[in-house]
């Protein structure tokens, strides 16, 4: 049984993954690779297209749909309480893929994610922009200091890069490298 990545914010399935015991399978640990899936509320389908494509690739996500924090009316009164949690499941993740549409100009928080992400993740290497469809903007400039990604094979080399755990990086488990006629991402990016 190959090794899927999970969404760290689903705490049950966190709690349920970290407790089982899987033959063959490499268990998780929180030194494992996650990339943080930062996005603005109304990019949240490509956002979760590429979690889910992530996952099957076998590397954890943070992905906030489904946190506990993130999803509380309660939380999200309260801009402190906001950035706690932002800034809690960036400090947990190792890398980063901000999805930049034409919305995201009007967004607060993707800037402050990268801008926390370059700080405390060993600066712009392990943060990448990745541009979906219908993209038309000039590039703001807060995202000159990270590298873009505009294509599947641009996208595939970055999960290649991330995981230096050899078993997740075989044919099988990242399925577009030979197995997809059409890359499950072709339509989201540019």
């Amino acid at each position: 049984m190959e090794r899927k990545g999970i969404n760290r914010a689903l705490n049950e399935d966190y709690r349920k993954y970290r407790n089982s015991i899987l033959t063959n399978v490499r268990h998780f640990s929180s030194s494992d690779p996650c990339i943080f899936i930062s996005h603005k509320r109304e990019d949240k389908k490509e956002a979760s297209d590429l979690a889910k494509y992530i996952e099957e690739a076998g590397i954890d996500v943070f992905f906030d749909a489904n946190d506990e924090n993130l999803n509380n009316p309660e939380v999200l009164k309260n801009p402190a309480l906001v950035t706690n949690a932002i800034n809690d499941a960036l400090s947990k993740s190792t890398h980063m893929i901000a999805v930049i549409s034409n919305k995201t100009k009007e967004s607060w928080w993707v800037p402050y994610e990268i801008g926390f992400a370059t700080k405390n993740n060993s600066g712009s290497n392990s943060i990448r922009a990745l541009f979906i469809k219908g993209f038309a903007q000039q590039t703001p400039e807060y995202l000159e200091i990270v590298r873009k990604i505009k294509s599947t094979t641009e996208l595939d080399a970055f999960l290649k890069s991330v995981s230096d755990t050899p078993r997740l990086l075989n044919e099988s488990t990242i399925k577009n490298f030979s197995q997809y006629t059409s890359h499950p991402m072709k339509s989201i990016l540019l």
